[in-house]
């Protein structure tokens, strides 16, 4: 996958955090690891997080792919725009994400070659194992009753049911109803926030932009990711004070022990192709620095 960090603040009107969320359509996690430094800042983004936790819910249900565009599912929610979707791995050989209007297919090379349309080589599997579909399913041209449309649905008919999550949002970004095919068994979730507090070693993030050459950038940066990693699956006991030298054994970053809140939101909400993790840092007043790692959807 591809890996992203950047650097913004909280306390800035115009920082690019809710922009960099935005270029993810398809969130399944969002954590969020805040130095409590700053508590008052801390406490009014923790309360953002919990209102959007009332105004944002999902479903899930097991279908087939083809109700996607049914006319009338298809000209309600999905030429919108606003409707998204993602397939878990019940469907075999076949990664499906719909946003935007758009239905990217993930597609190995068999399948590929039995549907006959039109695509790009993926990027990430060698030997040309891979292949990437996009559908524009909003376009005028993609109706029913037209030849590419009735090629897509004859596509489609090749692939088994498998399970969805799905989303269709307001033009002020809410979620909202959808009215599904009776037959379908619907279940409808909410988006779950949690807090937890720990007093762990954390990276001084400030002194990445200090790092001039690009071999230790690129080894504090996979030493911080690695970070991420053991915050995520909760070892914090590898990032206790007694640890510390074997943690941070040849990384350019100092690291220290904090008081930090994790935050997580986890779902399906309209905000990554896979996971996002923000690390905020906040040194003193004004300089609450983010960092975001990103994996991206393949």
């Amino acid at each position: 996958g591809k890996i992203t960090c950047t650097r913004n603040w909280f306390t800035n009107e115009k920082s690019k955090h809710n922009h960099l969320l935005q270029l993810h359509p398809l969130n399944q996690q969002v954590e969020v690891i805040m130095s409590l430094k700053d508590e008052k800042v801390v406490s009014q983004l923790i309360q953002k997080l919990e209102k959007l936790t009332d105004t944002h819910f999902y479903y899930t249900f097991q279908g087939h792919i083809s109700m996607f565009i049914e006319p009338h599912f298809l000209n309600q929610y999905i030429k919108s725009g606003k409707f998204y979707a993602i397939s878990h791995t019940s469907l075999k050989y076949v990664s499906v994400v719909i946003f935007e209007g758009k239905m990217v297919m993930s597609v190995n090379k068999e399948i590929y070659q039995q549907f006959g349309l039109t695509g790009d080589k993926s990027s990430f599997e060698p030997k040309n194992q891979r292949y990437n579909i996009t559908i524009d399913l909003s376009h005028k041209s993609f109706v029913s009753g037209r030849n590419f449309y009735n090629r897509v649905k004859e596509c489609f008919n090749k692939l088994s049911d498998c399970e969805w999550s799905v989303c269709f949002c307001s033009t002020e970004g809410k979620t909202t109803e959808i009215n599904f095919p009776s037959e379908l068994k619907i279940q409808k979730k909410p988006i779950e926030f949690e807090t937890e507090d720990y007093a762990i070693l954390a990276p001084k993030l400030e002194e990445l932009h200090k790092i001039s050459d690009s071999d230790d950038l690129s080894h504090s940066l996979g030493n911080l990711v690695d970070w991420v990693n053991l915050v995520q699956a909760r070892a914090v006991e590898f990032l206790s004070e007694s640890n510390k030298k074997i943690f941070i054994e040849g990384s350019f970053l100092s690291y220290e022990k904090k008081n930090n809140a994790l935050c997580k939101m986890e779902g399906f909400d309209t905000s990554s192709y896979h996971h996002v993790y923000f690390i905020c840092s906040p040194e003193r007043q004004r300089t609450n620095r983010t960092y975001a790692h990103s994996s991206e959807w393949i």
